[in-house]
């Protein structure tokens, strides 16, 4: 569970803006894997994943019938499987969603797995250096700073590769001066993606019809 702070807020603070912070609870990773896993998310999600490269990773948009959030997504390839992050609350409703639409199509839909945060100026080179199997990481810039969002790893793991562990008071000044809102705190179920200023990034309105 994600503390408030290690002790010193105001260098968790600093770390993120001048060097490399991790912070674990702030997000899950739903995997979605099968032959069919392409088409099947394509056809409720908001962007355009028709041909998505191998690792690629994009702003998404689960909506309901009526055009309203109901979670906001990182989504990523490798291979037949995709990695769609949410933040932590809706994750669970990411999985109930696509369960109750998974009809005749060949897709496993697996629970949702911890992730941890990386992020600061010094975060790509952190990356860089190697993470060990099997952690993913998933570029996910939180405004003007490198972000990593890492799948199958530990704060532990990152903090030892050199990482600053942070808490969420650090994290949320830094969330919030960066302009990135959170499902269920700053956006919910009432509100559509242009009200949050999403539309450019995670919306695709040439591929057709979605959920």
């Amino acid at each position: 569970m994600t503390v408030d702070s290690y002790g010193d807020v105001t260098a968790e603070y600093q770390t993120l803006h001048t060097g490399a912070g991790v912070i674990d609870g702030q997000h899950r990773a739903v995997p979605v894997s099968g032959p069919d896993a392409e088409a099947f998310l394509d056809s409720l999600l908001s962007q355009d994943l028709t041909g998505l490269d191998e690792g690629t990773v994009v702003r998404s948009l689960l909506l309901g019938p009526r055009g309203k959030l109901r979670a906001l997504l990182w989504v990523a390839r490798f291979g037949e499987e995709f990695l769609l992050v949410a933040d932590a609350r809706p994750a669970a409703t990411v999985v109930a969603d696509l369960t109750r639409f998974k009809l005749r199509v060949d897709v496993a839909i697996g629970a949702p797995a911890p992730v941890v945060d990386l992020l600061g100026p010094a975060a790509d080179d952190l990356v860089g250096a190697g993470l060990g199997d099997p952690a993913r990481s998933l570029p996910a810039p939180l405004g003007g700073l490198s972000r990593h969002l890492i799948v199958d790893a530990t704060i532990e793991e990152l903090a030892a590769a050199g990482a600053r562990p942070v808490g969420r008071l650090a994290y949320t000044a830094v969330r919030v001066e960066m302009g990135e809102p959170v499902m269920g705190v700053d956006v919910d179920e009432s509100t559509i993606p242009q009200e949050a200023g999403l539309e450019a990034d995670a919306v695709s309105f040439t591929k057709g019809c979605y959920l």
